[in-house]
């Protein structure tokens, strides 16, 4: 069990070394519970100097003394000099002296403290490490390469390199995301990554380039000085040899920038390019039509309304064309823009056709959503008197 420092032995022991009178029991003492730190080391300074000056021989010099310590704590920065207030003997000025420069030494020394009974006992502290945050975890590469086998010459990557043209050694295919990119053995490519939107420069060979639904147009692919921003749920295939290249839509759709025109391409379309040529090849209506059909049913309401746009445009004057006009009118609705929609229905009435009663119930609601309040009652009364007990007449007078 440690035995804990009596206090009045321990003061006992640092007035005896003050007045240089100390035994060696009580310098041992006063050596074993005195730290060797900054006040430890002015203290022993100044008793230092203290021995080598004539201490003054009577207590009425005691401001002497005082002034002589303060004096020499000032001078290393360590206290500012202060008046004594009242006398004091010349041990006692010192050991004053010693308490304001080293206080921390008094503080840290072992004492025992005398407590009354009645008390309640301190509360113990619970020293606890300070929380440090985790190391971030490394980030993942912005192309990591799933299978396959990449070169930068003269050696073989493990890794996609960025901003280097690199040659698939065999079919390598390589991810970014949801994306997948897989390029054909021998083929070379430049990949880069911005962020969130990785890009990929095909210099020769062929890939198939995959955007999940969460890319949302981010992927962007490089051919030839086309860019060709792939949307979600998209495939593309892309080809390119010398001079001649090839960007085809297998599934979804993607657009094609070059030179400052943008181009809109669904799935079946193709885009072949010589040089500075560029020359879409012609869509099947048929295709179009059930593209368009199967975007409106997944609930791509913007990518339907393309694809019947394309193949408005594509087949004027064709009744696949003509009947696609309603559709894109109901599409324009259903999106909340009236004005194209009005414009397709009138499109559609004008020429006239089977779907003419549909047609004319799209206009009414059309007008009706631009505040035509005038327009929309004739057009009403119209649609009474040209289709007598049609099923849509309750929905009309509805609303």
């Amino acid at each position: 069990m440690t035995d804990r420092l009596d206090d009045a032995r321990w003061r006992a022991a640092i007035d005896a070394c003050l007045v240089d009178e100390a035994d060696a029991a009580q310098r041992a003492l006063v050596e074993s519970y005195g730290p060797d730190d900054a006040a430890a080391r002015i203290e022993q300074a100044l008793l230092a100097e203290l021995a080598a000056t004539d201490a003054p021989a009577h207590p009425d010099d005691d401001r002497q003394v005082a002034a002589a310590v303060t004096s020499f704590l000032a001078e290393r920065g360590e206290l500012e000099p202060v008046a004594p207030r009242r006398r004091l003997g010349p041990a006692l000025a010192i050991a004053a002296a010693l308490v304001l420069a080293s206080a921390a030494w008094w503080q840290l020394a072992p004492r025992a403290v005398a407590m009354d009974p009645g008390m309640a006992p301190l509360a113990a502290i619970e020293l606890r490490p300070t929380a440090i945050d985790p190391m971030p975890a490394p980030v993942a590469p912005a192309w990591q390469l799933e299978r396959g086998e990449l070169v930068v010459e003269p050696a073989i990557a493990s890794r996609v390199p960025l901003g280097v043209r690199t040659r698939a050694r065999s079919s390598a295919c390589m991810r970014h995301g949801d994306a997948q990119v897989c390029v054909d053995a021998g083929g070379e490519f430049i990949a880069r990554a911005d962020g969130a939107s990785p890009e990929l420069e095909l210099v020769s060979g062929a890939a198939t380039v995959a955007a999940g639904a969460a890319t949302a147009a981010h992927l962007q692919v490089v051919v030839a000085g086309t860019r060709v921003a792939i949307a979600g749920a998209s495939e593309v295939v892309v080809t390119i040899e010398r001079r001649a290249w090839t960007i085809e839509i297998t599934r979804g759709r993607a657009s094609i920038d070059r030179d400052g025109s943008t181009l809109e391409l669904v799935a079946g379309e193709r885009l072949q390019g010589g040089g500075a040529t560029v020359r879409p090849a012609a869509p099947d209506p048929d295709d179009l039509l059930a593209q368009a059909r199967a975007l409106r049913s997944s609930g791509d309401l913007d990518g339907a309304a393309r694809a019947y746009a394309k193949l408005i445009d594509a087949h004027r004057g064709s009744t696949v064309a003509h009947t696609a006009q309603v559709s894109l009118g109901e599409i324009h609705l259903e999106r909340g823009r009236p004005k194209p929609a009005l414009a397709a229905f009138e499109r559609y009435l004008r020429r006239g056709g089977a779907l003419a009663e549909e047609a004319s119930l799209g206009r009414i609601r059309a007008l009706r959503a631009l505040h035509r309040d005038a327009a929309a009652r004739d057009a009403a009364a119209d649609f009474e008197r040209r289709f007598p007990g049609s099923a849509y007449t309750a929905k009309l007078r509805g609303g």
